[in-house]
């Protein structure tokens, strides 16, 4: 990992309703550096913890066939873009 990022630490979020959160972060998992989509809930608290389920590790060789298959998909779902 290059630079001062720690492995884990949010590059961005995206608040997906009022109760989850979407993280992005650059971390590893059995020794490779991937990209991970993580869903975040808001517990009891009032704080948003990581959910069991809600992983996905990209390589990041591949993000850029994960953001055109996301593009695709958007316009797909709002070919208009009014939404």
């Amino acid at each position: 990992m290059s630079g001062t990022l720690q492995p884990g630490a949010p590059l961005a979020e995206i608040q997906k309703n009022a109760y989850e959160r979407i993280r992005i972060s650059v971390d590893f998992y059995k020794g490779r550096e991937y990209i991970a989509l993580r869903v975040l809930h808001v517990n009891s608290e009032g704080d948003y913890q990581p959910r069991q389920n809600g992983v996905i590790l990209i390589k990041p060789s591949l993000a850029q066939q994960l953001v055109r298959g996301i593009e695709l998909a958007a316009r797909a779902a709002d070919p208009t873009g009014v939404n």
